[in-house]
């Protein structure tokens, strides 16, 4: 009989770090240092570094797990110049893991099938806030779960911090809104999971 506790598949969805305001202050800033407006800001970048350093320690705090997989959207050769591709670079090299963009925004029921679907993989998405509600409530239901937390279906714009985690266990999937408290300032939770 299995553990109904023990975590099998762990599917995390993240927010691209801290970007310009409408005003295009602070300054956005590329992986070279020259300043662009699909760039992150200074904090952004010191989000996107504590990430790696998150991802890459000895031990994860739970509910988080070492990605295996890394996803951004799909710029049509220009992922590379965009935030969500920024936010995961310090991991991509932390971890030695390749970033994967196959999909564009708009496209995120597809890509919610594709990481449904993903066997024993741990991937960790990195998206455009807008657009994350749609493919969290895609891939809940592609998971089974029916109950849908806040985030599924409105992020807020002053949001960084919150990682949304599917964890699959014996007992089926769960969904919890999880801050890991990266910058100060952060809040620093584990809200309860969503059922199946």
């Amino acid at each position: 009989m299995g553990d109904p506790t023990r975590t099998r598949r762990t599917i995390m969805v993240m927010r691209h770090a801290e970007k310009p305001d409408a005003t295009g202050q602070p300054v956005g800033v590329d992986a070279f240092g020259g300043s662009t407006v699909h760039g992150l800001t200074c904090l952004g970048w010191a989000r996107a570094r504590r990430l790696a350093d998150l991802f890459s320690g000895q031990t994860l705090p739970p509910p988080f797990v070492r990605p295996t997989e890394l996803y951004a959207p799909n710029f049509g050769g220009a992922e590379r110049e965009r935030r969500a591709y920024l936010t995961l670079m310090p991991t991509c090299q932390a971890l030695a893991t390749p970033i994967q963009a196959p999909e564009p925004e708009g496209h995120e029921d597809k890509l919610a099938r594709h990481l449904a679907d993903t066997s024993g993989q741990s991937p960790l998405v990195c998206w455009e806030h807008h657009h994350i509600p749609a493919m969290a409530t895609a891939l809940a239901g592609h998971l089974g779960i029916t109950q849908v937390t806040p985030r599924c279906q409105a992020w807020p714009d002053d949001d960084y911090a919150t990682v949304l985690v599917f964890a699959e266990s014996d007992a089926g999937w769960t969904l919890a809104e999880v801050s890991p408290g990266l910058l100060p300032g952060d809040p620093h939770h584990l809200d309860a999971p969503a059922s199946p």
